[in-house]
C-alpha cells in the first residue's frame, strides 16, 4: 500500500520555494564600530550598521521590510569575536587563522528590522589557550537578547 502522505518531488517546486532560491540573497556590508574589548571581564562591545540591497517587493508584497537573518547575527558575532581574540593575543587576523566553529545556540524573540546602531556583545565564558590552539566558549547578544545565544570554537594559531 502507498503512503498517501509521502510525496516526492525531483526539485522544490516553484509554488511552494522562496523567491531568494531562484533571485539570489541580498548582499550585506557590515560596518563594525564602537568597538570595546575588556581584556580583564572578557568582553567586547560594539554597535553594527548593515547596508543592504534588499527590495522591498520581495515576492510581490510591497510591506516587506529588512530583517536581521540568523547569518548576520552569527557573522556580526564572529568577527567581533576574532577582533577580540586578535587584540587579547597580540596578533594580526593572518596570524590566527579562522574560528572554527564546533557547536552554536540561538535564540530569537523578535526580528530586528534597524539598519544601524544594533548593539552586539560577546562575552567569552569559557577560554583557554593551549600551545597554538584557542578553544572557548562564547555568549552573544545581539540588540538586547532579541538574538542571544551561545558559540562553543576552536582557533587554531598559524
Amino acid at each position: 500500500m502507498a503512503n498517501q502522505y509521502l510525496l516526492q518531488h525531483r526539485e522544490l517546486p516553484e509554488e511552494i520555494r522562496s523567491e531568494y532560491i531562484d533571485r539570489g540573497f541580498s548582499t550585506e556590508t557590515l560596518r563594525i564600530r564602537d568597538v570595546g574589548f575588556d581584556l580583564e571581564k572578557k568582553l567586547a562591545t560594539a554597535s553594527v550598521d548593515v547596508e543592504t540591497d534588499f527590495e522591498n517587493s520581495y515576492e510581490g508584497n510591497h510591506n516587506n521590510s529588512y530583517h536581521w537573518s540568523a547569518i548576520t547575527a552569527y557573522r556580526s558575532v564572529s568577527q567581533l569575536a576574532i577582533g577580540y581574540i586578535c587584540t587579547e593575543l597580540g596578533m594580526p587576523k593572518r596570524e590566527i587563522g579562522e574560528i572554527m566553529q564546533i557547536s552554536s545556540n540561538m535564540n530569537t524573540t523578535a526580528p530586528i528590522c534597524q539598519t544601524e546602531n544594533v548593539p552586539v556583545k560577546v562575552e567569552f565564558s569559557k577560554y583557554i589557550r593551549r600551545g597554538n590552539r584557542v578553544l572557548g566558549k562564547l555568549l552573544f547578544d545581539v540588540a538586547n537578547r532579541t538574538f542571544h545565544g551561545d558559540i562553543k570554537f576552536a582557533v587554531e594559531l598559524d
